[in-house]
Parts: structure tokens; C-alpha cells; sequence
């Protein structure tokens, strides 16, 4: 292991130890990484097996993908309903049917689902689920020959 230290000039002008710092406490923590605060009630995660269960039982859920074009041609979960996180509040009423049935969202690994999971409740769905590790964890637990990216 091998380790190199670089001395760096102090910056007057730096908001946090310049001269004159105008940032002089943390910034909202909660708000910055996406984590609720609290009295906001938390997303439901549901993992890969469990709806890969619910779903061989029938249970009439739609599981919806957030994932870019790009990496839907790349990997997919058979019967999703795609629409990308960006397109969402855009395209919010092709889901108006499913707003108080069941609705699990998955991305790559949970990040932007979880956010698209957010929007659907601010919008008045009730019962939305974020789908815990995404399409990886589908792959990794449900399905191997999903790939992997």
C-alpha cells in the first residue's frame, strides 16, 4: 500500500474557511441525501424474492421500471411497465388506474426508484413499494439469466 500527501494553498475566498465564511453550519442533512425526515412516512422496500413470490401467486401488482431506454436494452424484468424517472410526472396519468393497487418500483440498485416511489405517493398513490437492491438484486436472488451491468 502506498500512500502520497499533497499540500494544497488555502483558498481566501472558500465559503467554509475562507477569510470570510458564509457557510458556518450544516446544510440539511435529510433534504441533501434523499432521507426522509422525519414525520414523512417512509417508503415500504420489498425485496426481489418477495415480489417474485407475489407475483407467481397471481397478485395483480403493477412493477414498474424508472431505468433509462439504454439499460432496459441492457437487462429487464418480463411484464414491467417502463417509464424513465425523468418522464414520470409527465406521464403520471398512464398510471392513474393503479393508484390505490399495488405498485412496485425498481431502477439499477433502489436510488431512483425510491425517488420515483416519493412522487407516486405525493401524487396520491397509496400503496407503492420500492423494490430493495432493483434489477441487481433480481438478478442476484430471482432470475440469473437477467444480466448484470
Amino acid at each position: 500500500m502506498e500512500f502520497s500527501e499533497f499540500r494544497v494553498k488555502k483558498d481566501a475566498a472558500c465559503p467554509i474557511c475562507g477569510a470570510s465564511p458564509s457557510i458556518r453550519e450544516l446544510i440539511d442533512y435529510e433534504g441533501f441525501c434523499g432521507i426522509p425526515a422525519e414525520g414523512q412516512p417512509a417508503i415500504a422496500e420489498v425485496s426481489a424474492h418477495a415480489v417474485h413470490a407475489r407475483r407467481a401467486a397471481g397478485e395483480d401488482l403493477l412493477l414498474l421500471d424508472v431505468r433509462e431506454p439504454d439499460e432496459v436494452e441492457t437487462a429487464s424484468i418480463d411484464g414491467t411497465v417502463r417509464i424513465p424517472l425523468a418522464s414520470l410526472g409527465a406521464r403520471i396519468e398512464e398510471l392513474a388506474a393503479w393508484r390505490t393497487r399495488p405498485v412496485v418500483v425498481h431502477c439499477h440498485h433502489g436510488g431512483r426508484s425510491a425517488k420515483a416511489c416519493a412522487r407516486l405517493v405525493a401524487e396520491g398513490f397509496s400503496r407503492v413499494e420500492n423494490l430493495a437492491g432493483g434489477i441487481e438484486a433480481w438478478s442476484l436472488t430471482v432470475d440469473p439469466d437477467v444480466p448484470r451491468y
